[in-house]
């Protein structure tokens, strides 16, 4: 009995209940489980889906902005050309995520987990620190300013880095 207190309760939820909830107003998906769903060009900006598990699903085209997708799974989506701007995901799985030509403008991304994704996104500003880019396609990548402090990577995984600093060194 106290074992089951002490779970996690997931909010198990099929497409048409979440789009209908989304449109009605609803913003926190929190801890939701929605996996393989195609969620493809939506505004989900200021949104809640901390810890929420989306694995598999399709949320190519669609915006995060300021969102809030603290320890959310991630991984094994389809996120290209979506928008993560000043979003937040820290701890979050995107391992063998499809991140093409996403873009995380000023998002944090502390000990997240990019194993194995391809990661050819915008990442300016960002802040990475711990994150795991371990096996992580990142040959177009840009880290444009962005805090790299403590990233897990491969050093055969760089085809190209430069590093850009603004005081001259």
């Amino acid at each position: 009995m106290e074992e089951q207190k002490n779970k996690t309760i997931r909010d198990f939820i099929n497409v048409e209940q979440f789009v209908k909830a989304y449109k009605e107003g609803r913003r926190d998906f929190s801890g939701i489980v929605l996996r393989d769903a195609n969620l493809k060009n939506f505004d989900f900006s200021g949104a809640d889906f901390s810890g929420a598990d989306l694995k598999g699903s399709d949320l190519s085209g669609s915006t995060f902005n300021r969102a809030n997708l603290e320890g959310a799974d991630l991984s094994n989506t389809k996120c290209r050309d979506a928008f993560f701007v000043e979003a937040n995901l820290d701890k979050a799985d995107l391992s063998f995520a499809d991140l093409k030509d996403a873009d995380f403008d000023g998002a944090s991304l502390q000990n997240a987990d990019l194993i194995g994704a391809d990661a050819n996104a915008y990442f300016g500003h960002a802040d990475l620190q711990g994150a795991n880019l371990v096996g992580a396609k990142i040959e177009d990548a840009c880290f444009e300013k962005a805090n790299i402090l403590g990233v897990k990577i491969r050093m055969g995984d760089i085809k190209v880095f430069i590093a850009y600093r603004d005081d001259g060194f």
